[in-house]
């Protein structure tokens, strides 16, 4: 284990990573003055960043109380890397990740020219869940996970409210009439918001927005 001193970490809940080029000026970025940093194995690594697990407490106790920011400190903080890519990452009392972040791009080339001196650290731990919508998120930006939340919140206001004349307008705005049923194209739009969000989609998210603005204008 090392110390690497005076960089910039954007703690997103534990199933966001945004890199630095997708940061937004209402995050609250924190300035560490002091955080330990690990090398850990591709299995290890792959593992903290993908999926929900918990760490067991002789880890806890390795890095507890060693990172400070410059206002205070964090109980339990690190950074891994495994001489590709750095995150660093933030753990409950009970040993689970509970906030992750990336770095900014050249204080990750330093700490990964650094940890290049460190063996790896065998760290045991047990996976609670594969967490795949923080893989799915890391195939989207910043943007269209925004306006997927947008757009799901918009399709299943509209649905449960019973405003069908408004989601059939929405749905045949991005697929054209079809002879699908209203349960079928709600259950259709929800899919494609989930599991692939295709341009087609972004159509309707513009149509949503305008159509705010001009609420917001009246």
């Amino acid at each position: 284990m090392l110390y690497i001193y005076d960089i910039l970490v954007n703690f997103m809940d534990g199933n966001r990573i945004y890199e630095f080029f997708e940061w937004d000026y209402n995050d609250v970025v924190e300035h560490i003055r002091k955080i330990p940093v690990v090398r850990v194995d591709q299995k290890t690594f792959k593992d903290f960043i993908e999926n929900e697990i918990k760490v067991d407490n002789e880890f806890l106790g390795l890095i507890k109380n060693k990172t400070y920011t410059y206002k205070d400190k964090i109980e339990y903080a690190v950074i891994i890397s495994n001489l590709d890519r750095c995150y660093a990452l933030e753990f409950n009392t009970k040993g689970e990740i509970v906030f992750r972040s990336a770095l900014l791009i050249d204080e990750e080339e330093e700490i990964i020219e650094c940890s290049q001196k460190l063996d790896c650290l065998k760290i045991e731990y047990v996976i609670l869940d594969k967490y795949q919508n923080l893989k799915d998120n890391r195939c989207f930006t910043r943007r269209e996970e925004t306006d997927k939340n947008l757009l799901k919140r918009e399709i299943i206001a509209t649905y449960e409210s019973k405003n069908y004349e408004k989601l059939n307008y929405l749905y045949e705005e991005g697929y054209g009439n079809d002879n699908l049923q209203i349960d079928q194209r709600y259950s259709k739009l929800l899919y494609d918001i989930d599991h692939s969000f295709p341009s087609n989609l972004k159509k309707i998210v513009q149509i949503i927005r305008l159509t705010n603005k001009k609420r917001k204008a009246l």
